[in-house]
């Protein structure tokens, strides 16, 4: 089989491009910048607390659809009329719901493809089952579209006639951004996110078809399982929006509320990475998804032995991984200074000794090994008991399990003939190796896993590496909004018109996130992104 060679190391002070040599790259592909304002086609209902409300003292009468499509919310009765509660987030007031109350509202339509998103944030510590709304009536699979959470503070959705209620959590007193796709890859699907991050993907008995005639907001639609929390923006879209429509959506709600980023400035963007896969016969290929604007992925299915690789090498470099534990009690980690299919260091780690097939016993806890398979792929042996000393060297072992649920943070610091591996679940430091080898001084890296599923990856951080721009369009005829990937905050972007003379001017002020707008007049001028660079 052809091996996958490294990559020479890159090392890049600055990423620079010209506006005159892709201009009308970019604007191919981008023709307006939309990241501050939702999309708004086929958007069905856009309720804001800061605009339509109408108050009886501080109780909510009416709440009015900023679509002119004239649907108003109501409140039945006055006892069930929420409040209305100003300067609650970023000086943005909320809809205040607690006790019985509730909005109606009719939406005129059965709705079968659906893109929700809301605004939000749980005020009470545990919850029995309290929704944030109701589309529909109860009665077949599909016939409800529902956000909710109950059992503590477990995510929950009530398609009409399942229960679906994975082992997620959704924290009180934090708002939140949930994205809800009803549709997407067939009509039975329904994802939930939040902040973008996936919490469940459930599959209804019927294709979603929801009488919207009966909607309700901060309520279920008998009245009895209630929202006890704050509602500030609440969108619906009688269609599935694509995943860069989604992305901006939730970033105008993120910067509405003054939200954290969802993911940490200059985190790799991972699309395009390699999957090796190795055939020892024993699982399916692995299957690797991208979430959270491609900054993480998940691995989904118990698989043969499998790698999520970077498509460049690095050296003297410290690499940031997040690795989150998976439902199965087997082996995730981490590969790095790759050369090829057999030449390259692995770090794994199992929560549980076994014996498989006839791969020996693969013990508990973590190993740090070299791999060196004089020619061809590892064997299943190999990445199980690793006895075989011609095709890998066990660096470094301990017998720690990891734990169901937890996330954990993977620090390489890679200098010449040194590798520093420290593991730590939040603040806590679980191991902290320093092993001299000189088998790999540069080489890509990436994610592996072998024969666990539903195991999250994600964010990789380089300290030391460049922004680089991807994109750059004029949005008008005085300002150029410019895309990058990679760097840590925070940025500067430099520009000026000669590529060779004159000097680099500021432009458009710091920032941490990873898009600038700058003043640009210039028919022809050269851009580039400087990044911090945190101390390994």
């Amino acid at each position: 089989m052809k091996k996958n060679r490294a990559l020479p190391p890159r090392r890049i002070g600055r990423s620079q491009l010209t506006l005159g040599a892709i201009f009308l790259l970019a604007f191919a592909h981008v023709a307006t910048s939309s990241a501050q304002t939702p999309p708004a086609g086929n958007l069905l209902v856009w309720l804001k607390a800061d605009a339509g409300v109408e108050l009886s003292a501080t109780n909510v009468i009416s709440w009015t659809n900023q679509v002119a499509n004239g649907i108003v919310f109501s409140a039945p009765t006055t006892p069930a009329r929420p409040v209305f509660a100003t300067n609650v987030v970023n000086e943005l007031p909320a809809i205040r719901f607690k006790g019985a109350q509730r909005l109606t509202g009719n939406l005129g339509r059965m709705l079968t493809n659906a893109t929700i998103f809301t605004l939000a944030q749980y005020t009470v510590a545990s919850s029995d089952n309290d929704y944030l709304y109701t589309l529909g009536t109860a009665g077949t699979s599909g016939s409800q579209m529902t956000l909710s959470r109950r059992d503590g503070d477990d995510a929950y959705h009530f398609d009409g006639s399942t229960a679906n209620a994975p082992d997620t959590s959704i924290p009180s007193l934090a708002f939140q951004v949930f994205t809800q796709v009803y549709g997407e890859g067939g009509g039975t699907n329904h994802q939930l996110s939040q902040n973008q991050f996936a919490l469940m993907n459930s599959v209804a008995a019927n294709p979603y078809s929801v009488n919207a005639s009966n909607t309700v907001i901060g309520n279920y639609s008998s009245g009895s399982f209630y929202f006890v929390g704050d509602l500030v923006e609440w969108l619906v879209y009688d269609r599935v929006l694509n995943a860069a429509e989604r992305r901006d959506v939730e970033e105008y709600l993120r910067q509405r509320a003054a939200l954290a980023p969802f993911f940490a400035a200059g985190s790799l963007d991972l699309t395009g990475w390699q999957v090796v896969q190795y055939e020892v016969n024993a699982q399916p290929d692995a299957q690797w998804i991208l979430k959270l604007n491609n900054r993480a992925v998940d691995q989904l299915i118990n698989s043969d032995p499998s790698i999520y690789l970077s498509p460049f090498a690095v050296a003297d470099q410290t690499i940031r991984a997040r690795m989150g534990s998976g439902s199965a009690p087997d082996a995730m980690g981490f590969v790095f200074g790759y050369q090829d299919r057999g030449h390259y260091y692995l770090f794994d780690w199992k929560k549980v000794a076994a014996n498989y097939q006839s791969f020996g016993l693969q013990p508990r806890g973590m190993r740090l090994r070299a791999m060196h398979v004089p020619s061809g792929d590892p064997k299943g042996a190999d990445f199980w008991s690793a006895q075989n000393v011609t095709n890998s060297t066990t660096l470094r072992t301990n017998d720690l399990a990891w734990v169901d649920g937890a996330d954990y943070d993977l620090v390489l610091r890679l200098k010449p003939g040194l590798i520093e591996l420290e593991v730590n679940r939040g603040v806590t430091n679980l191991v902290s190796w320093s092993v001299t080898n000189h088998a790999y001084p540069s080489g890509q890296f990436g994610y592996y896993v072998n024969s666990l599923q539903y195991v999250r990856f994600g964010q990789i951080l380089l300290d030391n590496i460049a922004p680089t721009i991807t994109s750059v369009q004029r949005t008008n005829t005085t300002d150029v909004t410019l895309s990058w990937v990679n760097g840590l905050p925070p940025f500067q972007v430099q520009t000026r018109t000669n590529l060779v003379l004159g000097s680099w001017q500021d432009v458009g002020g710091l920032t941490t996130n990873q898009s600038r707008s700058v003043p640009s007049t210039a028919s022809n001028a050269f851009f580039r992104v400087s990044g911090n660079t945190v101390p390994p």
